[in-house]
Order: structure tokens, then sequence, then C-alpha cells
């Protein structure tokens, strides 16, 4: 599907940049969705590099949000001014991590580190579905190898895990993430973080 581009104006003060969007068919379909996302700030350490892949399902709206008075925030809006077309959110399954790092995102080598990854919806989706499951693995070898970590549900979209971290000498200094969650309509996300937090 191809990527387009439109200006996107904000007002006031009539302020426009490039925002890229993708138009989707009007009937209900399957799509899936990668991003390889860099980060350009050389002083970032950690987390530079996130590889995301998505699966959703998706329509055109009939019912919805129609102006920012009904709570949501259209980009479409902006991008063709004076049409409010209804829309939505979609289905996009998101991760996040609390990983009880240190300031300088790092922990200490050798020891057992308790994380709270989770899963969730945008948060102006109506009924989003429950979450299936959310799997974990690490890497200590920037993704040549990688170990499963046990998950335990605590609620809906929250989840535990205790990640053993091995000595320095046995890794290239920093730990690799993977997380793949499922809701139970099926949609899902895959995400990889290439140095997600180092080791001390």
């Amino acid at each position: 599907m191809p990527l387009q581009t439109g200006i996107a104006w904000i007002a006031p003060p009539f302020l426009g940049y490039v925002n890229p969007y993708f138009t989707l068919a009007p009937e209900r379909a399957n799509y899936r969705l990668t991003e390889h996302y860099t980060a350009d700030w050389v002083m970032q350490r950690y987390a530079r590099t996130v590889d995301t892949e998505w699966t959703f399902t998706s329509r055109r709206p009939t019912t919805g949000y129609t102006s920012p008075a009904d709570g949501g925030n259209c980009m479409g809006w902006y991008i063709t001014p004076g049409r409010r077309e209804v829309c939505q959110p979609t289905s996009q399954l998101f991760v996040g991590y609390d990983l009880g790092l240190d300031l300088d995102n790092t922990v200490r080598a050798g020891r057992a580190q308790r994380v709270t990854p989770s899963a969730y919806h945008s948060s102006l989706l109506e009924r989003a579905p429950r979450i299936r499951g959310l799997e974990l693995w690490t890497s200590h070898d920037d993704g040549a190898t990688w170990t499963p970590v046990r998950t335990t549900r605590t609620t809906d979209g929250r989840f535990t895990a205790t990640i053993v971290n091995p000595r320095l000498d046995r890794t290239t200094g920093a730990v690799t993430l993977r997380v793949r969650a499922t809701d139970e309509a099926g949609n899902t996300v895959d995400q990889t973080t290439q140095r997600a937090y180092g080791l001390r």
C-alpha cells in the first residue's frame, strides 16, 4: 500500500508540516504495518533502534468522532481542511515497559531484574478487545540468540516477569528485548528494541 504525504495545517497560527498517511479501503480488511525507528540523537546510548510489526483489522467507520468537541482529534481533518469525515482509532496494539532502570538506563549485571511489560489499545477505542497474552524474550548478544522469559498476568494488559541478567563478560554490555502481544480479536504487535538497556 503506497505511503502518501500531506500538509497538516494547525490553526491558529496556521502552522503546516508534512504528515505521512495511508488511504485504506472502506470495507473491513486485515492489515500488516511495519515500522523501523532509529533515534537521531547521538547522545542516546540505549533503545535507539526499534522494529515493530502490527497486524490489525480496520474499516471505514460510520459512527465516531466528527469534531474535537467529541473528545477526539483526527489528523485527516487537518490534512484536508473543511472535510470532517467520521473517524475512529484502529484496533492496533501497543506495548509499554516498566524496567526499573537507574537514571542512566542501566542495571547491575549478574542480577535478577523484575520488569512490568504491558499491552494496550488506544484510549479512545470503544470496547477494546481484552489482551489474550504477552510473550517476552531477551538477548545478550544483540539478537543473535534469544532466551524466553516467563510472564505472569496481573491485570488486563499488564504482566510481570523476572529477567536474569548475565555477568558483563558474557554480554555485549546491553540487553535487547522482544515482545509479542495478542488480543482476543487476533490483533498482534511484535516489537524488538535493540540494546534496550545497559548493564554495568
